[in-house]
């Protein structure tokens, strides 16, 4: 988790690529991509490439960490059923994967009339997609931090996600 964190972090501080045409040269991170289409009146594209390139996963990454480090020390963390549901809920809405892809395909694309350069943030997200796809792997609902027939001792009794009825 770290891991991806850190990755997470590089892929949206540095450059994803670098363009030299004509003598001029430009680089942009990916908040600078949303930014820029803001700029050009393009909100909604902005927003949604905003929440699924960078809100999300992160958001995805938190919750995975929130119920990872209590676990590790045998500990369950409190609200899980409900970081649970919110991981389960995130993941199909994460679209680093896809977003590399297009990046892929752009730079292809583009360095037949520019001299395009990977930027480290196109290396990092290339490696945090094999760590995502690693961490993504394993179904949220089999994270148990005790065995089975502990778990009913230990789930706390006011745990707001789960539905129960008022007669139990």
């Amino acid at each position: 988790m770290v891991t991806a964190l850190i990755l997470f972090l590089i892929s949206n501080t540095y450059p994803i690529v670098v363009m030299e045409l004509k003598g001029s040269r430009m680089e942009t991170t990916l908040w600078g991509a949303v930014q820029a289409l803001y700029a050009d009146d393009m909100a909604l594209v902005a927003v949604l490439v905003f929440a699924t390139t960078i809100l999300l996963p992160l958001a995805e990454l938190l919750m995975m960490c929130y119920l990872l480090v209590p676990m590790a020390q045998h500990r369950r963390p409190p609200g899980f059923d409900c970081i649970v549901r919110g991981i389960r809920q995130t993941r199909p809405w994460g679209m680093i994967e896809v977003f590399m892809i297009g990046v892929l395909v752009t730079v292809v694309k583009l360095s037949t009339i520019a001299q395009v350069l990977p930027g480290a943030a196109l290396w990092t997200f290339g490696a945090l997609v094999v760590v995502l796809a690693t961490i993504l792997s394993f179904d949220p609902r089999t994270f148990r931090p005790e065995p089975p027939f502990l778990a009913a001792l230990l789930t706390p009794s006011g745990d707001q996600c789960e539905s129960r009825s008022s007669t139990e």
